[in-house]
């Protein structure tokens, strides 16, 4: 679940480059506002594997380190050693915060 350590090219939560838009405000509302009530937040690129090979977003969670809120599964890994937010990479590449990612994917 925390294996990968950077935001794939078309990660929603990239800057730039390839990253996915259009999700339209309220879906983007709506993902925000479940990462910030400490749900979990499947990486696009495997929704369709079994759960067991399903990752967590590194772009979700790296924008939840910048705002020191890393969500409860995010916290209870770390506690047991199953997850170190200082091994993240793209940090850089993703957005600042919810708000500013959110009015991006409402345009």
């Amino acid at each position: 679940m925390f294996d990968r350590k950077k935001p794939c090219q078309t990660c929603p939560f990239r800057v730039g480059g390839k990253a996915l838009r259009h999700l339209g405000f309220e879906l983007a509302e709506e993902i925000a506002e479940s990462l910030m009530s400490d749900q979990t937040f499947t990486c696009h690129d495997d929704i369709n594997k079994p759960d067991s090979k399903k990752q967590h977003c590194v772009g979700a969670m790296l924008i939840l380190e910048k705002q020191d809120r890393p969500n409860q599964m995010m916290r209870i890994m770390e506690r047991i050693g199953a997850y170190d937010r200082h091994a993240l990479v793209g940090a850089d590449d993703v957005f600042e915060d919810f708000d500013e990612w959110i009015e991006v994917q409402a345009t």
